[in-house]
This record gives structure tokens, C-alpha cells and sequence, in this order.
């Protein structure tokens, strides 16, 4: 397949992108020049039937590297064949089809690898400071409140604000009219008292404010929302690639990712939270219950603390995977968890 697009509105580019036929890497693997690894995008190639024939591929090995080829594109192939992690970025914005870019990492060098009917196609490496330093200027976020760096969501409550905004065509400033609300609760499943119930427990809980008989968002509530519902997620992921043979369910557990919601510019991390991990439930939890329920910590990060983040996770090791820290999982994308808190 080509390269893929780039995440429109960011500013990752990688030019100088060199393509080589299939000619000319059959003929690398059987010199002995390339031998890539089964995580390697073209790692077939080492047990593919060649399709080539050896003066086919040395014709085309001369024509495209010539005696001595671009110390750039030496670099390059040495990554691809060898990568020790992948990492991805992926954006999802409403209607346009998701947009996904893949770095291949080999200590500190990160390439694009990819084929297409052309051939194989690489791009000019890059440190992964540099993609470091690409993804910060991406992901610099305004705070959404000054009051709070971090929000606690239960799914339930989640479910709830989302019927009663914008699933019912509402934007976040509108005001939810107490029967409307009900009626809401009530098409989710709740009788009448019940729902009473449910709209009482976000208003205890500070999601909402109620006031002459109708409800509308709590105003340091609604930016942190306003960016859950955009629809807008940029996810960065790490995943540590093993030397041998795999298949994919084996890199469930060797990955981790961030999560972002909201427009450039207003971006949240989304993170899963293990209720057990905090030290006490915030709140009151809307729509409890018995069953336990995760957690899932909104978060703005300053540029420092985004930084250090980003740093960890591009140079993902076996040593960082063993060390994740306990309680938190991998981010939630869209979907957060439990209840409502501030942080003082």
C-alpha cells in the first residue's frame, strides 16, 4: 500500500521520499545486503518465491543505487528491516475517513516504510526528537478551565449527557427542558422516577445546573465536553515489535498510546483509570451500579508535561512496559468513566 496521508492541519511531513522496485530489494535480500526481520514491511520478502530473475535484479540494483547510494536511504532501509517499535498516529475527524501515519523506530531513528504496485517506498529518517518536537507543535493545547487540569467521567454519565445534548440535536449552551429530560431518561430505559433520579444525581454531581423547571451544562463542565463530542481524536501509539515471528494478538500487551479529543488547539488526553487505584469515588456516581465501573481521567497537559509524555511513550522500552504505571490502562478513546472532580 502507499504511504498514507498525513493528518490534515499537522505539521508532519516526511519529503524526500525514494522508491525502490522490487527488483532492486529482491536483489538487496539476496545479496545479503538486507535482511529484515518478520516486523519489517517487506520482512515477506525473505520467504516470498522471487519474482525477479538475478540479471533482472542486478540491472535494477545499478540503475536505482548506483555505486554508492544516498547514506540517507542506507539509513532508511537499515530501520525498515530491522525496527525495534512501530509507532503510529492515527486522527478520526467527522466526516472525513480516519487518516493514519506509521513510524518505524530503531534506537533513536524513526522512518516511513510502505509499498505500492511502484515498488517500496521510504522516507528521508528523521531523529525521533525531531517527531518529538512535530507532535508537541501538533498537540499544544489551551487549558479548557482555569479551575482544573483534570476531570473524572463515568460511562454512565457519559451516556446520559450525551442523549441530552447532542443526540437530542442540542449544542452545549442549550437549556434541557425538565420534561424533555425526562422523557430522555425514560426512551434510555428509566421509568419516571427514576429518570427524577438520574437528573438529580448530575445535578448533585455538577455535570448540570437546574433552574426554573429546565437543565443546562455546568460552565466548567462544558468545555471539557464540548471537546469529548467534537468527534476530533488524534491518537499516538507505541508498540514494541518482538525479533522473531508473531501475529497480532501478541502486541496487544507490548503497546501503549495516548489519546487526544478536540480540535487542534483544544486537545484533552483521555486516559482509563483503575477504580480501585483512587483513593476515594468523587461525587456522588450517576446511574451506579453493581458492577464496578473504570475510571476515565480527562486531562490538559501543560507543553512540559506533554513533552515528557511524548518522550516516554516514541521511546517505548521492555523496561518501560514492565514499569506502567499501576491503575492506568491504556487511554479510552471516545467513551470516558467515572464522576465528576476538580483538583485544587
Amino acid at each position: 500500500m502507499p504511504l498514507p496521508a498525513h493528518p490534515p492541519g499537522s505539521a508532519l511531513d516526511a519529503a524526500g521520499t525514494s522508491l525502490l522496485s522490487l527488483a532492486t530489494m529482491e536483489w538487496l535480500i539476496e545479496q545479503g545486503h538486507l535482511p529484515p526481520s518478520p516486523a519489517s514491511p517487506f520482512g515477506f520478502l525473505a520467504v516470498a518465491p522471487r519474482q525477479t530473475t538475478p540479471e533482472e535484479q542486478a540491472a535494477a540494483a545499478k540503475r536505482e543505487l548506483g555505486r554508492r547510494p544516498p547514506a540517507s536511504l542506507v539509513k532508511a532501509l537499515t530501520i525498515a528491516a530491522q525496527p525495534e517499535a512501530r509507532i503510529r498516529l492515527t486522527t478520526v475527524s467527522p466526516g472525513q475517513p480516519p487518516q493514519q501515519v506509521t513510524f518505524l523506530r530503531r534506537v533513536f531513528s524513526v522512518v516511513q516504510a510502505g509499498f505500492n504496485a511502484e515498488g517500496f517506498l521510504f522516507s528521508e529518517p528523521m531523529q525521533v526528537g525531531e517527531l518529538e518536537a512535530l507532535l508537541v507543535g501538533e498537540l499544544s493545547s489551551e487549558a479548557p478551565s482555569a479551575s482544573t487540569t483534570d476531570r473524572l467521567l463515568a460511562p454512565r454519565a457519559l451516556a446520559l449527557l450525551t442523549a441530552l445534548w447532542p443526540q437530542s440535536g442540542l449544542s452545549s449552551v442549550a437549556s434541557v427542558a425538565g420534561a424533555e429530560a425526562s422523557a430522555v431518561c425514560q426512551r434510555l430505559g428509566a421509568d419516571e422516577a427514576t429518570a427524577r433520579g438520574l437528573m438529580d444525581d448530575l445535578v448533585a454531581s455538577e455535570f448540570v445546573k437546574e433552574k426554573d423547571a429546565a437543565f443546562r451544562l455546568d460552565d466548567e463542565w462544558r468545555p471539557w465536553l464540548d471537546r469529548v463530542w467534537s468527534g476530533v481524536l488524534f491518537e499516538v501509539e507505541a508498540t514494541l515489535l518482538p525479533d522473531g515471528p508473531f501475529d497480532a494478538a501478541q502486541l496487544i500487551g507490548r503497546r501503549e498510546r495516548l489519546v487526544f479529543l478536540g480540535p487542534r488547539g483544544r486537545r484533552i488526553v483521555s486516559r482509563a483509570i483503575d477504580a480501585a487505584s483512587l483513593d476515594e469515588i468523587p461525587l456522588g456516581v450517576p446511574l451506579r451500579s453493581d458492577q464496578p465501573e473504570p475510571v476515565v481521567m480527562l486531562s490538559h497537559l501543560d507543553d512540559r508535561s506533554l513533552q515528557r509524555l511524548l518522550s516516554g511513550l516514541l521511546r517505548l522500552t521492555e523496561e518501560g512496559l514492565r514499569s506502567r504505571m499501576p491503575g492506568v490502562s491504556t487511554p479510552a478513546p471516545t467513551s470516558p468513566s467515572r464522576e465528576s472532580t476538580t483538583k485544587d
